[in-house]
């Protein structure tokens, strides 16, 4: 029970890496706050959550548009208190456009959801951690977030841009009690991946994972594990840092 009592927020949490994270932070004791854009995927997860003996709630919320922030913000305050542990895990990705391909709709779409919604999301929830000198901000960012050619010219601009921001955010906080971290996960088993590469990019990158030093794909659950320690007191000396779960992709 290492998250006991402790309200946490994830974002991006009806399905994959989010999902599992949830799942977990809920087992480990945690009020867990099933974040998505719809509230019929979310409260799947929580009944989930809720059948297992763990708490939590379903909130539709799009992390692009402050005023859906602000009412998910009114509702997670109403039933359950300030949020305690942050995962900002929601994303888009571009489908590997380079830059005179990336229309500036889609532009706008990936760094509105990656990193200004990142940064929205994160101003909400700091006056609470503020107010009890505590909290934990984990960012889910990607391998995209250190190296190119994992995603398109968008993309790999927001996840960098992530990157940089936990950092800043590490700085500028970490004496007030709030420690932030980025989780960098490589290939991983969701619909996130298979959704957004073609049936021969899957095979592909199947092939060059079997090679990798782990000798297979990342799974949410891989994820999930590394999220609970930085979450936990067991990370409590850990600020800024940039957690690679990738099997070795980036060796």
């Amino acid at each position: 029970m290492k998250l006991h009592e402790k309200v946490a927020l994830v974002t991006g949490a009806s399905s994959g890496i989010g999902e599992a994270i949830a799942l977990l932070f809920a087992k480990e004791g945690a009020k867990v706050v099933v974040g998505a854009t719809k509230i019929e995927k979310a409260q799947l997860v929580v009944d989930e959550i809720v059948s297992g003996g763990g708490q939590a709630i379903a909130v539709a919320s799009d992390i692009s548009d402050k005023q859906s922030i602000e009412a998910m913000f009114e509702q997670i305050q109403k039933q359950l208190g300030p949020v305690d542990i942050l995962v900002n895990n929601a994303g888009y990705f571009d489908k590997f456009a380079p830059s005179l391909e990336a229309e500036e709709e889609l532009w706008d779409k990936v760094f509105d959801t990656d990193m200004k919604g990142t940064y929205m999301v994160t101003n909400a929830a700091l006056p609470g951690m503020l107010d009890k000198k505590l909290g934990v901000i984990i960012n889910i960012g990607s391998v995209a977030s250190s190296f190119a050619k994992f995603g398109g010219a968008a993309y790999i601009s927001a996840k960098h841009a992530m990157l940089g921001y936990t950092k800043q955010m590490a700085y500028d906080y970490g004496k007030k009690g709030i420690r932030t971290n980025i989780i960098l996960p490589g290939v991983i088993e969701t619909k996130f991946f298979t959704g957004n590469v073609t049936e021969q990019q899957q095979k592909d990158v199947r092939d060059t994972t079997e090679k990798l030093p782990a000798g297979r794909v990342g799974y949410p659950i891989d994820v999930a594990n590394a999220a609970l320690f930085l979450a936990s007191d067991d990370s409590s000396y850990i600020h800024g840092a940039s957690l690679l779960i990738d099997g070795g992709l980036t060796l």
